[in-house]
């Protein structure tokens, strides 16, 4: 059944994720100790018809470390696929009957095709201690041997409990934002329908190029093992 599901999601299948993260940007959450989370985005763009699917395998090294490996737009023409490892660490701070998350990591990016040079994409940031929102801002630094894009910008995310079943969560509305000439910002709701499965449906906008189509619809699908 573990095979048969990441195989489904792989191959079914923004940017440089290799992360657990609210749409795209990097989130505080992480699969607990020893588990196996195999997610993939299905992207569709209006403009030009084309799907590009992002899947990744994530695994809980610690409580508070996680690792990953995925592969970056892997598309309907065949345009830039490259591979994208990840760590992601996080430390809890006290705040009155609270907590937040000072979490932080490091992706790892390699051409496989018609893709920019290697590079990596670091990040710090800091989720506060509200207990019915998650709320995180942070900044990136981005370094690539082949581009001059933007190197650093800030990163901001939310996430807003809104149905709930007794204790247990299930649907989440929920949006990120990063700064720059290629950055993005998201739109969208997260669905549990169980312990395993998580959908995330969202909208997303580049912020710049909109008239030329750098917009999209996304589907996030992850199942979680053990």
């Amino acid at each position: 059944m573990r095979l048969f599901v990441i195989t489904m999601l792989l191959v079914g299948s923004v940017a440089l994720k290799a992360q657990s993260t609210y749409v795209n940007v990097p989130a505080p959450s992480q699969p607990d100790k020893g588990q196996v989370t195999a997610q993939s985005d299905l992207n569709y763009y209006p403009v030009g018809t084309e799907g590009v699917f992002h899947p990744q395998v994530i695994y809980g090294v610690t409580e508070n470390l996680e690792a990953a490996m995925g592969v970056e737009n892997f598309s309907t023409n065949g345009q830039q696929m490259g591979l994208v490892s990840g760590l992601k660490y996080r430390v809890k701070y006290h705040w009155g009957k609270g907590y937040g998350l000072v979490y932080g990591g490091e992706k790892f990016y390699i051409p496989l095709h018609d893709m920019d040079g290697v590079g990596n994409y670091s990040y710090a940031m800091l989720r506060l201690p509200t207990p019915k929102v998650s709320a995180s801002f942070g900044v990136y630094n981005q370094f690539n041997v082949n581009t001059t894009a933007d190197t650093t910008g800030a990163l901001l995310a939310f996430k807003v409990k809104t149905i709930y079943r007794g204790e247990k969560n299930y649907l989440y509305a929920l949006g990120d934002w990063s700064s720059g000439s290629s950055g993005t910002g998201a739109v969208g709701v997260e669905g549990h329908p169980g312990t395993k499965w998580v959908f995330t449906p969202n909208y997303q906008m580049g912020n710049t190029g909109i008239k030329d189509g750098n917009h999209n619809f996304c589907l996030t699908v992850s199942y979680t093992f053990n």
